[in-house]
C-alpha cells in the first residue's frame, strides 16, 4: 500500500495545481486552502496533495481554523466494516481518529435517502453503524462527523462563526432528490442559521468526465437534463451540487471544492465504478477551544 506513494505524488501534482481530474471545469475555489493557519500554513502547503504522514487531504475553511476537516484516501486502506466484522478495518478506523486527535465520531449507515440527524451522538468505531441517515450535524467540539465514500460526494458544511458543522453523504440519488439543498436547510433550521452565512466544501468524488449514466431518462427526473451531456452520457454532479446549494441560499463564494475524480485516480482513491469494495473516510469537526491547528499526526 505505502509503496504507491511516488505514483500518488505524481497523480496529485497533475490533478491539483492545473486542472480538474477527468476534464471537469476547475472553479476558483478548487484547492486545499491554507488561509488562517499562520505558522502551520507552511507545513500544510508542503503537503497540499496527500499528507504524507496521515494519508489524508486536509482542508481549512478561510477564516475558520477552529473547524477541522480532512478527506481520506486509499493510502490509509479501507475503513469499511463488514457485518461479520473486520479487524484490520477497525484498527484503521481507530488510527484515523487518533491521527486527528479525536476520541469519538458519528458514523451513519448511509442509505442514499434524505434522513438527517440533529445533535448526533457518538457511535462505536469498531462495529458497523445502524443509524440510518445520510447527514448529521453537531455543535459539540471534539466530535467528528464521518462520511464514507467511493465515488459519492462527501459534503461538509460549517457555520461562518464556527459554532456548528454538518456532514452530508451525497450520491447521485441524493442529487436527484435535491439532498444538498435539503441538508443545508435542515442544518440551518436546527441552529437558527442563515444559509448565506454557511460555508461548504465538496471533497473528491466522481468527476464530470466519469459520471456515465446510460439510462439517464429512467433514473433521473426530466428537470435534471441541463446537467446531462447527451453525447458523452455523463452528468456533471459537481456543478449540480453547487447549483443546489446556491438555490437553497448559500453564497457562491462560500462553496469550495476539491476537484479530484475518484474514478480517474486509482492510485489515490477507492471507486465503486472501478469495482472497488473499499471506502475512504472523511471527517469534519469543531476543534476544542484550547486546541491549536496542528499538522496531522502520523499513522498510528
Amino acid at each position: 500500500m505505502y509503496g504507491r506513494r511516488p505514483a500518488v505524488d505524481k497523480a496529485v501534482s497533475r490533478a491539483v495545481p492545473h486542472s480538474a481530474a477527468a476534464g471537469g471545469p476547475r472553479s476558483d475555489h478548487s484547492f486545499v486552502d491554507c488561509s488562517g493557519l499562520g505558522e502551520a500554513a507552511g507545513s500544510f502547503a508542503s503537503e497540499i496533495g496527500v499528507c504524507r504522514r496521515s494519508g489524508c487531504i486536509p482542508f481549512v475553511f478561510p477564516g475558520l481554523p477552529k473547524i477541522g476537516c480532512l478527506f481520506g484516501t486509499a493510502l490509509r486502506g479501507s475503513i469499511r466494516l463488514s457485518s461479520s466484522g473486520d479487524g484490520e478495518a477497525a484498527t484503521r478506523r481507530k488510527a484515523l481518529l487518533a491521527a486527528v486527535g479525536l476520541a469519538h465520531w458519528v458514523e451513519l449507515c448511509q442509505v442514499h435517502k434524505d434522513g438527517f440527524i440533529v445533535d448526533a451522538r457518538p457511535t462505536p468505531e469498531d462495529i458497523p453503524s445502524s443509524l440510518e441517515a445520510d447527514g448529521s450535524c453537531t455543535r459539540e467540539p471534539g466530535l467528528g462527523l464521518l462520511v464514507k465514500t467511493a465515488d459519492c460526494q462527501p459534503l461538509f458544511l460549517a457555520a461562518a462563526d464556527g459554532s456548528a458543522v454538518a456532514a452530508l453523504h451525497v450520491g447521485w440519488r441524493g442529487n436527484a432528490a435535491d439532498y444538498p439543498a435539503a441538508g443545508l436547510s435542515r442544518f440551518c433550521e436546527a441552529y437558527g442559521l442563515d444559509p448565506a452565512e454557511v460555508l461548504a466544501v465538496r471533497g473528491p468524488s466522481l468527476g464530470p468526465g466519469a459520471s456515465e449514466f446510460v439510462n439517464f431518462r429512467k433514473e433521473w427526473p426530466a428537470d435534471f437534463a441541463p446537467w446531462f451531456d447527451e453525447e458523452k452520457r455523463t452528468v456533471d454532479l459537481w456543478s449540480l451540487t453547487r447549483e443546489q446549494l446556491t438555490r437553497a441560499g448559500m453564497r457562491a463564494g462560500n462553496i469550495f471544492s476539491l476537484d479530484l475524480c475518484t474514478r480517474s485516480l486509482p492510485e489515490l482513491f477507492f471507486s465503486h465504478r472501478r469495482g472497488d469494495g473499499g471506502r475512504q473516510g472523511s471527517l469534519i469537526w469543531i476543534r476544542p477551544t484550547a486546541e491549536h491547528v496542528p499538522a496531522l499526526r502520523g499513522k498510528a
